[in-house]
């Protein structure tokens, strides 16, 4: 804004307008929706929180790049950064799941309140609930979370 209305001084036109850095952007929202992975847990509602707040920020970086932004002398090649990007969300995601799987198999639930009062930890909910399905789904289960099913799918992705 101070480029645009105040051109007539000296060291704000050596300043100059500022790029749009989408690669730094786009790395800022991958790091927003690694959090939000982590939090969703202990957090039920900041999915919700999150997406309003990146709705916020699309619009308030939408006019910052609209007013006061200037065209980049190098095209951007999305093609190219298309991997990188989704290897970092990838990258996010596995590391979102290191603290979720230790605190679900080690921290001790509340004892005074919430939904698993019952149970030592988070997880021993899970082969509970489990045990209460049918026959023919628990074996479709314990089928699907086996390595014989595991190792091909991963491969296979």
């Amino acid at each position: 804004l101070l480029v645009t209305y105040c051109s007539s001084w000296k060291l704000i036109q050596c300043w100059g307008q500022q790029e749009f850095a989408i690669p730094d952007n786009v790395l800022g929202i991958v790091y927003g929706q690694t959090i939000c992975w982590i939090g969703a847990f202990f957090s039920p509602l900041l999915p919700a929180i999150a997406t309003l707040k990146f709705i916020i920020i699309f619009y308030v970086k939408e006019m910052s790049l609209l007013y006061t932004c200037r065209p980049s002398p190098r095209q951007f090649r999305a093609s190219n950064s298309n991997f990188f990007f989704l290897l970092v969300l990838l990258i996010g995601l596995c590391l979102a799941m290191i603290p979720l799987t230790i605190s679900m198999a080690r921290i001790p639930s509340s004892k005074a309140c919430g939904p698993f009062t019952n149970f030592n930890t988070t997880w021993e909910v899970v082969p509970k609930t489990v045990s209460t399905f049918p026959s023919s789904l628990q074996s479709l289960v314990y089928g699907v979370t086996s390595e014989a099913f595991a190792v091909p799918f991963f491969i296979i992705i």
